[in-house]
């Protein structure tokens, strides 16, 4: 038996967003109540779970979030979480019910430093808002925060200075800054896809920041050797995640490296060990002979 410490449960792909970069798309499938209950005993048995995740899709438009929460807590989960857009965090007294019930942290989804770039990429007027709304409810009620951000080519230059306003202004745990996968609504919005050589400066920079506020920073779906300064931040072996998707349950590193591939170039590299290698997603995109600029920062 293997502790895995987090048990992120997918309840459905539903969602009051339509973000451009979304790699769900309009998948609209969702698990019954009782599905999900007997994926959370799964988890706090055989898996051995402290924390269960909710996430979708929106685990927040669901009406059973708060029964679900209090099932969690009541069979043993120590930190029962979700991963959300914000919206109705905004809503004070739902929020509350769902504290009530057992609710211990949020993983906030914040794609731009403005409305302008967070609301035309959730595709949701009055987002921004809403969501930095929902981020000031949860550090007023004390709620271990983690923060998302997809990069893409019109926000990764606000990223340092999210980052920067981020410390200045939250209890934030830790910040996830991921390299969006190449499917779902994003095949259709392929321009919004940037390359590693664009947007490392700027990851570099914000992990800097983030670092220096004594904030965890991981970087996903990006090669260590993509990055200048923060190589180490771009290995996630050390988050010991077990995914419950509808058609399997998998070790988050595991289904990392199944969507990746080791070039020629990975050979040598010291970090070969820690790191899955390239999205195959992202090679089949740029093409094999770009990719030498993307890893211009290599380890090898």
């Amino acid at each position: 038996m293997t502790y895995l410490g987090k048990v992120e449960i997918v309840l459905g792909f539903a969602c009051n967003n339509n973000c451009l970069f979304c790699s769900v798309g309009n998948r609209n499938q969702n698990k019954s109540t009782e599905e999900i209950k007997k994926e959370i005993m799964l988890a706090l048995g055989k898996d051995f779970a402290e924390e269960i995740n909710f996430t979708g899709g929106e685990p927040t438009i669901r009406k059973d979030l708060c029964e679900l929460i209090a099932f969690a807590r009541k069979n043993g989960a120590k930190e029962v979480r979700i991963t959300t857009n914000g919206l109705l965090l905004s809503n004070k007294a739902f929020l509350d019910q769902m504290i009530a019930a057992g609710l211990t942290g949020v993983i906030l989804s914040i794609h731009g430093l403005n409305p302008e770039t967070h609301d035309f990429l959730c595709n949701v007027k009055g987002a921004f808002e809403k969501a930095i709304k929902g981020l000031e409810n949860a550090s007023k009620a004390n709620l271990t925060i983690d923060v998302n951000f997809v990069l893409n080519k019109i926000n990764f230059n606000e990223l340092p200075k999210l980052a920067e306003f981020l410390c200045n202004n939250y209890q934030i745990r830790a910040m996830c800054i991921i390299f969006p996968d190449i499917d779902g609504n994003l095949l259709n919005n392929k321009w919004l896809i940037p390359t590693f050589a664009q947007v490392s400066e700027s990851v570099d920079s914000a992990a800097s920041i983030l670092k220096n506020h004594g904030i965890t920073v991981w970087v996903m779906n990006m090669p260590p050797c993509s990055l200048k300064k923060n190589k180490d931040s771009a290995t996630c072996g050390q988050l010991k995640t077990k995914m419950y998707w509808f058609d399997m349950k998998v070790d988050l590193e595991t289904k990392i490296k199944s969507s990746c591939e080791k070039l020629k170039i990975c050979k040598d590299c010291r970090f070969a060990n820690n790191c899955p290698g390239i999205s195959k997603k992202y090679v089949a995109f740029r093409g094999l002979e770009l990719l030498g600029d993307d890893l211009k920062w290599s380890g090898h």
